[in-house]
């Protein structure tokens, strides 16, 4: 959407409950020319299961 709407980049930020690393994996997989990147990165907040969501996403599965 972002792509189609002219911009050249999109960035996420972070809270304790989200994860930009995520997000910005789910919109690598519909973005081709845009960069991404993440603005503010929570390191405190990461665990293992964050690793695991990211690794399904990027497989294609949701959970």
């Amino acid at each position: 959407m972002a792509e189609e709407a002219g911009f050249a980049g999109a960035w996420m930020t972070e809270f304790y409950d989200r994860s930009a690393t995520v997000s910005l994996a789910a919109m690598a997989t519909a973005a081709s020319t845009i960069t991404l990147g993440s603005a503010i990165a929570y390191a405190f907040g990461r665990t293992p299961l964050d690793r695991r969501r990211l690794r399904r996403r990027r497989e294609g599965r949701s959970r």
